[in-house]
């Protein structure tokens, strides 16, 4: 059973790929294995973890905190922007747990009667998760579309994405900190692509100074090195098979969360060649930039020649809300 158990992980795409990828890594003798944004939501099992229908669990990513800055401004926003004989498109990029654009959607029937929605994620089973919630009959008034794209490392085809939208209005969601978790300019280079002018953007994003600032949210990087380490808890590691760390770069303002393998579970010890990881071995399972505020909004600004721009702060989050002038 044990065995038939770890053929079957080995068996899944995405879990493949990932193994496969620390292999060469370790091949290539890098000390670090960097892993930090391939970790999420790879399998049905993580997704289980978070209750789509109950909104439990979203914790992990996100805290209410976030979503309650995200109605206080929203509605406000789009109420100066929004034209109502114009039909309006939600593009969520990077769906995640999902309750991010469920919380404003009732805001949208305002200007239109129905609301095309996009939701881009690459897994495939968030995205079977977030189509079930989506299409229930109390969500009716929208027109939902789906589609897996690797957002990892921005390299989305521009034309590819906006191909899928019909409405003329268009908003685009980049929140639950999923800024953050990618590089400045990869970030900038994606989203200048695909913005153009009348467009509606928001943003958010932990802003922090120092290190002190990220003491309020320490128990939250926790649950995510846990989740994201599922994929190896399901072919039979657990914590206490790992050692965590957290560092913080002042300079660049990322934190990042690494975990060491201190043992090895015996049973697993017939199928080290395929695991291909050993005591000793240290994986980045995250890496994200906190941006101050100042820092925050000047790379906002950045993304087009002209743009209105509102920045809320609240305690270590802020929310960019923009409409682009001129690309």
């Amino acid at each position: 059973e044990l065995k038939k158990n770890i053929l079957n992980k080995f068996a899944d795409p995405d879990f493949k790929d990932l193994m496969s990828e620390l292999k060469q890594q370790k091949k290539e003798c890098k000390k670090i294995l960097n892993l930090d944004t391939r970790f999420h939501y790879i399998t049905p099992e993580q997704v289980k973890v978070i209750n789509f229908c109950e909104n439990k669990g979203y914790d992990i990513l996100m805290l209410d905190e976030e979503i309650k800055i995200l109605n206080d401004y929203f509605p406000g926003f789009v109420s100066r922007y929004l034209n109502k004989e114009k039909n309006v498109a939600l593009v969520d990029l990077g769906v995640g747990p999902c309750v991010k654009p469920i919380s404003i959607f009732h805001h949208l029937l305002k200007f239109s009667d129905t609301v095309e929605y996009l939701g881009v994620d690459y897994s495939k089973s968030v995205l079977e998760e977030a189509e079930k919630y989506i299409e229930r009959p109390k969500f009716s008034f929208l027109k939902p579309k789906f589609v897996q794209l690797n957002l990892n490392g921005l390299s989305v085809n521009p034309a590819l994405l906006l191909s899928k939208i019909v409405s003329e209005q268009k908003i685009y969601l980049f929140i639950g900190s999923t800024y953050g978790n990618f590089e400045k300019e990869d970030s900038q280079k994606f989203l200048s692509a695909i913005l153009n002018p009348g467009d509606l953007l928001i943003i958010d994003n932990e802003t922090v100074f120092n290190r002190e600032d990220l003491d309020s949210v320490w128990e939250r990087y926790n649950k995510k090195i846990d989740f994201h380490l599922k994929p190896l808890y399901e072919l039979g590691f657990s914590k206490n098979d790992f050692d965590w760390e957290y560092q913080f770069n002042d300079s660049t303002n990322t934190v990042e969360g690494f975990a060491t393998i201190k043992t090895i579970p015996e049973f697993l010890t017939p199928f080290i060649e395929e695991i291909g990881l050993e005591i000793g071995d240290t994986i980045k399972i995250f890496r994200a930039r906190k941006p101050n505020p100042e820092m925050f909004k000047n790379e906002i600004k950045s993304l087009a020649k002209n743009m209105d721009i509102e920045l809320h702060t609240h305690g270590i989050y802020s929310i960019a809300l923009c409409q682009i002038k001129e690309k």
